[in-house]
């Protein structure tokens, strides 16, 4: 008899213990699963702001470089269209000359005799209308440009194809006889990256247009540097021979990889994925209300 009431009363102490250890599990599972859901809510906004912050910034950049790209080609287009004008006897690389960076230049004087050397691989500058648009292999001839007062001028001559490119370099003479008079454009220098190789002025190639270097090679003695000139293309002229390589035209100045629409079409998608992030971090965290329970009155 005593041992059955022994037995009847360990199960209800041992169920009893259960309840209340399960009460007390599930009380701190709550609150750790209450701080996880505040941490996963925080942490979520954090990202979707960041989102919505990052992406506004980079659509107004570019916004921001799509109307300073649409201001440089409306004061290129104004200086290209400018009347030619002399290029100024001491012009040098070093001189501040950003007044005719892109004016019209007009240049006269003789071919230095064995001055020629070859920026090669490149492409044509050609319109998408001409023949040798998609032509991939070629070069350009530069050569150096004396003056009459002595001054000289490195002066792209124009581009060849490289079946043409090769027979002006098998040329005794590469360079024109007497005097020359043509109208340019002042450039720029090149930064060697990474991937290209180094030039080879003993061979008279130039993988890029390193200024001091092809300067040095073309036998230039004074301490400044010469501007380099791009001859611009004559009117009329169409056929491209060893004589008459493709030269730029005025408008290929006023062509960009990254045009104005590219900047707008960026913007566009930068500001359409902030506003994106934006929406979804709303409806995702928005606090709901709290509902409050009906009573049925009887």
């Amino acid at each position: 008899m005593l041992e059955s009431r022994v037995l009847r009363v360990v199960p209800r102490l041992s169920t009893s213990s259960r309840h209340f250890a399960a009460s007390v599990l599930q009380k701190k599972t709550g609150n750790i699963s209450k701080n996880e859901s505040k941490f996963s809510r925080y942490a979520g906004m954090a990202f979707f702001g960041t989102l919505t912050a990052t992406t506004a910034y980079l659509g107004m950049w570019q916004t921001e470089r799509y109307y300073w790209k649409v201001d440089l080609i409306n004061k290129r287009i104004k200086e290209l269209s400018e009347s030619v004008a002399e290029l100024p006897k001491t012009a040098r690389a070093s001189d501040v000359i950003d007044d005719i960076e892109y004016r019209q230049l007009h240049l006269e004087g003789h071919f230095k005799s064995g001055s020629t050397f070859y920026l090669y691989p490149r492409s044509a500058p050609a319109d998408p209308s001409d023949s040798f648009a998609n032509v991939k292999s070629g070069g350009y001839i530069y050569s150096l440009l004396e003056r009459d007062d002595g001054t000289p001028v490195i002066v792209n001559r124009g581009w060849l194809p490289r079946n043409l490119l090769e027979a002006h370099m098998a040329l005794e003479k590469k360079e024109d006889d007497g005097n020359v008079s043509f109208v340019g454009v002042l450039r720029h220098g090149e930064v060697k990256n990474s991937f290209t190789p180094d030039n080879d002025p003993d061979n008279r190639q130039f993988y890029y247009l390193n200024h001091e270097e092809l300067a040095d090679a073309m036998g230039v003695k004074s301490a400044d540097l010469p501007v380099i000139v791009d001859a611009l293309a004559s009117e009329g002229v169409t056929e491209v021979t060893l004589e008459s390589p493709v030269r730029k035209s005025i408008a290929s100045y006023l062509e960009f990889y990254m045009t104005p629409e590219k900047h707008a079409g960026y913007a566009a998608t930068w500001f359409g994925c902030s506003i994106a992030a934006a929406v979804m971090g709303i409806l995702r965290f928005k606090k709901r209300g709290i509902r409050t329970p009906k009573f049925e009155h009887r």
